[in-house]
Parts: C-alpha cells; sequence; structure tokens
C-alpha cells in the first residue's frame, strides 16, 4: 500500500514519491479521487494504480487460490460494512463470463476487465459496475 499511496500523493499534490516526508500528514479529498478516477486510462495506469488493483485482488481472494468466490466476497466486503445480501447480489452481476453467463468464480484477468469497467464504463449494466457494491 506503500506504493499506492506514495502514487496518490504524488499524481493528486505533487509529493516526490521518493523523497523521504512523513506521507501519514497528508490527506487525499473525495474531489481529488473524483477527478483522479475521471482520467484513468487502462491502457496507460502508473506504477501504483497496478499495485492497487493487485492489492485489491489479492485482499478478496482470501484463500489465496487466484480466484474469488462468493464466500471470500461476502467475507472481506463485510469487513468495509456491506451486507451479506447486497454483496451476494453484486457477485451474482459481476461473476459472469464474456458472454454473460454466471460463474461461481473471477480469476485475475477477469478481475482486471471488471476493474477497468468500474473506473471507465458509463454503463452502469456493465458487470463491472458491480464490482464495490450491487448499486
Amino acid at each position: 500500500m506503500r506504493i499506492v499511496w506514495r502514487g496518490l500523493l504524488h499524481v493528486t499534490q505533487g509529493v516526490d514519491p521518493f523523497a523521504n516526508v512523513d506521507v501519514t500528514a497528508y490527506q487525499i479529498t473525495i474531489d481529488q479521487w473524483d477527478k483522479l478516477s475521471a482520467k484513468f486510462d487502462p491502457k496507460h495506469m502508473d506504477i501504483w494504480q497496478w499495485e492497487y488493483l493487485k492489492y485489491m485482488f489479492f485482499l478478496v481472494d482470501t484463500s489465496g487460490d487466484k480466484k474469488i468466490d462468493v464466500k471470500e466476497y461476502k467475507s472481506v466486503m463485510a469487513i468495509y460494512g456491506m451486507s451479506e445480501s447486497d454483496a451476494v447480489k453484486a457477485f451474482e452481476k459481476f461473476a459472469v463470463d464474456d458472454h454473460g453467463k454466471k460463474t461461481d468464480s473471477v480469476d485475475y484477468g477477469g478481475f482486471v476487465k471488471l476493474w477497468n469497467d468500474y473506473f471507465c464504463s458509463t454503463d452502469k449494466n456493465k458487470p463491472g459496475s458491480y464490482l464495490f457494491g450491487p448499486w
């Protein structure tokens, strides 16, 4: 997460990511996050963005089998305050193959696609739109 935080500080506030500074003294506003998210380009991600994506995948893949299933998703999303029923609804919406058929897990490649949809798509019906909740 150190790489992610330093990358965020660099692009939002110009902090040198290699400087010996106390990065805990900084904050990022919702407005800064929104502006950053609006400029997200999956074809040109900074290293911190790749690290954030990997961090989130492996955070949810609690078994370490390189797949996210509904049980893992529910348990991790509960930490963030999502109800079990909302987690199941979200998982059912995004855990689909390229043809829209439901799957029982999402691998890393599928997660990357979902991540890109979440940050880039304006289509609320894209599976990635539900990556962090059924809303």
